[in-house]
């Protein structure tokens, strides 16, 4: 779970300004103020500064009872707490306050999906996708993807990321999984298809590698996979050869 995890935490890039705790509060009217709180409680959300930053989303609250950020803030923070019952609740408060509530929906996912609830998970990401609005569906279908494989079901795993990749090629975690899919399958030369896309998208990191190794063994090319064995070893200390 641990690795798949990581890319089912919800992205706040359209919200998040890290680092904003030093300037100074905007003195503009209550849609300034609303917006600046906002920008601190995530924040510091993303610095791991929970406690502040739950007060920063309840003086936010307090600003404007209806925002659906504020409850969508406090509820990821309490999830990243471990406090499911809280998050529970301010994720359906934030999704039914929501004029546009894609990105809620898909945290939502996110949450469910951590704790083993895929089927209800999948309902939120393919609500998310609902929403004309939203503006990342690769990541919905992506997380969905993720979630349903582990069912297992594999079929609509791949369904999932197929379409991620037709809306948007570029995404580069999609075509990682689906990589990971292709390998689990026996299919090696369309795994190493896949990866090498992934690699020409972003750089090379220990998993992608650890995989292109087992590609390549599985696959019965030695040699290519000795070379991937030697650059595991000398960036990140890894035997590849252990389980």
């Amino acid at each position: 779970m641990k690795r798949w995890a990581g890319w089912l935490a919800l992205v706040f890039a359209s919200l998040l300004v890290v680092g904003c705790a030093g300037k100074a509060a905007p003195k503009g009217n209550s849609t300034d103020a609303l917006h600046y709180t906002l920008q601190l409680g995530y924040g510091y959300l993303e610095n791991g500064q929970y406690a502040v930053a739950i007060e920063k989303f309840q003086r936010a609250l307090e600003l404007d009872q209806d925002s659906s950020e504020a409850y969508l803030g406090l509820a990821e923070t309490y999830a990243r707490l471990g406090q499911r019952a809280k998050a529970d609740v301010h994720y359906r408060r934030a999704i039914a306050l929501a004029k546009n509530p894609g990105a809620a929906h898909n945290n939502y996912g996110a949450f469910l999906c951590a704790q083993g609830k895929a089927r209800a998970a999948e309902s939120e990401f393919l609500a998310a996708l609902a929403d004309p609005t939203y503006r990342t569906p690769a990541f919905a279908y992506t997380n969905a993807a993720l979630c349903i494989r582990k069912l297992p079901d594999l079929p609509k795993a791949k369904a999932y990321l197929d379409q991620a990749i037709e809306i948007d090629p570029r995404f580069a975690q999609a075509w990682r999984e689906r990589a990971s899919l292709a390998f689990e399958e026996g299919q090696y030369a369309a795994a190493r298809g896949y990866l090498e896309r992934y690699h020409q998208l972003t750089a090379p990191e220990r998993d992608s590698l650890s995989l292109a190794y087992r590609i390549e063994s599985a696959a019965g090319n030695t040699a290519a996979a000795e070379r991937l064995a030697v650059r595991l070893k000398k960036e990140y200390g890894d035997d590849a050869s252990s389980p």
